[in-house]
């Protein structure tokens, strides 16, 4: 499972907002007190909207996506092909859907548009309704206000903010790469970087990564919230809020689990002590694989802000390539701790 530069090799929680350290107390409280809210409660964003291409198995364009992580555990997932056919999935978290099972739902957008559905679980933890060509519906999703989805035993609701922008950006990527045009675009243009993030590696003078876009694979299958290569560095990040009490060492050796689960070989892990930071508990580690097929290092660092967002960053390589890797994770824990050294206001 541990091979160099793929994707799927680590996986994980789940990311959002990197400059929450930054931000004033009552905002960086905001989304931990949101999820811990009633399931049904209506979700708001904690991620930027990203849009990017999705091709078949034979490299073909297939359609376009958009998606956001919300404070509910749910991500919102909006996908539109070249005829103008549009999809909404639901990524949730817990992965305990029947494959292949269907359900009778509403969509509503306000109280101003209703839908009558079929919705599928396309895999353990992800849902998706299919609606045709419904210019109406997807107009209302970019000026609406919240959406919501009534099931016959649940309901879920997803505030639209931001969706306007970039559910145009989407048309426009249906629209390009069904004639062909965005091909020469392909690349970073493809998975934007989150401007929080791109300004965490700017200062870490990493600003030539190139992100890597994970819109084809399910929520529950990605890797990271985020990726990007950085020459034979494959590096990632990701987030979530924590709501049962563990501190940064039990949470860092949880994740590590992750990774060992993974090792089909030798694994190895070190942890350094941790750093207690006016508004961050932070520490680094190291992890290794060794099989038949080579050994792979990956660079950790690993932190919990006091209004208990956890966040990885790694970065994995080829053994002849580790020190690249531990150089990219100095790179932004040195930014980390300047950030996390502003007392919290």
């Amino acid at each position: 499972m541990y091979q160099p530069m793929t994707v799927a090799t680590f996986g994980g929680i789940s990311l959002a907002l990197v400059l929450m350290l930054a931000a004033p107390a009552s905002r960086a409280l905001a989304a931990p007190e949101r999820a811990a809210a009633a399931k049904d409660a209506v979700g708001a964003p904690v991620g930027e909207w990203q849009v990017g291409a999705v091709n078949d198995d034979k490299g073909k364009f297939s359609y376009c996506v958009t998606e956001s992580r919300y404070d509910n555990g749910r991500n919102l997932v909006i996908g539109r092909n070249a005829a103008g056919e549009l999809n909404i999935a639901i990524g949730m978290h817990e992965g305990n859907l029947t494959v292949g099972a269907s359900w009778q739902v509403v969509l509503k957008v306000d109280d101003r548009l209703s839908r009558q559905r079929r919705a599928a679980a396309a895999s353990k933890a992800l849902l998706v309704i299919a609606n045709g060509r419904d210019e109406d519906l997807f107009a209302a999703l970019g000026t609406g206000h919240v959406l919501s989805l009534e099931g016959p035993a649940d309901s879920v609701a997803f505030q639209l903010k931001g969706t306007g922008k970039t559910l145009r950006a989407l048309k426009k990527c249906a629209e390009e790469q069904g004639q062909g045009a965005a091909r020469a675009q392909a690349g970073p243009a493809q998975a934007p970087m989150p401007q929080a993030l791109a300004t965490i590696l700017k200062l870490a003078g990493l600003e030539q990564v190139q992100a890597i876009s994970l819109a084809g694979m399910p929520p529950a299958e990605r890797p990271a919230d985020v990726a990007w290569s950085l020459g034979p560095v494959f590096g990632g990040m990701l987030e979530s809020s924590v709501s049962d009490g563990r501190a940064l060492p039990a949470l860092s050796e949880a994740y590590v689990k992750t990774l060992k689960v993974r090792c089909a070989g030798a694994f190895e892990s070190k942890f350094e002590p941790v750093e207690n930071l006016p508004t961050a508990a932070l520490r680094t580690a190291v992890a290794t694989c060794s099989d038949d097929k080579g050994r792979v290092h990956v660079s950790l660092l690993l932190y919990l802000t006091r209004s208990k967002l956890f966040t990885v960053f790694f970065h994995e390589a080829a053994a002849e390539n580790k020190a690249e890797a531990d150089r990219a994770r100095d790179a932004i824990a040195a930014v980390i701790r300047k950030l996390a050294a502003k007392p919290a206001q």
